[in-house]
């Protein structure tokens, strides 16, 4: 799937995420769209949250269907276990601003953001870049990342 969808399109349910809580083992829960992804987290049980954090299932999902790159890898570096996992988990889905400071690794949000075109890729897609600006309340460095990227229509 090479398109960027927003966080609330729908995908087709081969495109879906299934909650399992072991090989084999559904939780009979399913997310077509990082709403509903968030919405499913608060509510499984947390062994079907560790299985899939364990593996890497949920920053897979986040990066290969909706290209959000950022946000996969914030997911994938949470390391916890029990409820503490389920509350991070759905921290990092409810504000996909936030970002580590590259020096001191605190969670800083933004202080301005906007938008640009990105340069085309080799097939030739055209992406919109939300970017943002962010100063590290402890070390005070200034950087900025990417933070959503949306195909423009042609």
């Amino acid at each position: 799937m090479n398109i960027a969808l927003k966080q609330e399109e729908k995908v087709t349910p081969e495109w879906g995420f299934y909650f399992y809580e072991a090989f084999n083992k559904p939780a009979f829960e399913a997310a077509f769209n990082l709403e509903e992804l968030k919405k499913k987290m608060a509510k499984v049980p947390v062994a079907s949250l560790e299985f899939h954090q364990n593996r890497g299932d949920f920053a897979r999902w986040i990066r290969e269907v909706f290209k959000e790159t950022q946000l996969a890898e914030r997911i994938a570096n949470i390391c916890s276990t029990d409820e503490v996992l389920r509350l991070e988990l759905l921290n990092a889905l409810g504000n996909p601003e936030v970002a580590e400071c590259p020096e001191c690794e605190t969670v800083s949000t933004p202080v301005k953001t906007w938008q640009m075109a990105g340069r085309p890729s080799k097939s030739g897609e055209r992406l919109q870049l939300t970017i943002a600006l962010y100063k590290c309340k402890s070390c005070t460095k200034t950087f900025r990342k990417v933070i959503k990227k949306e195909k423009i229509k042609a």
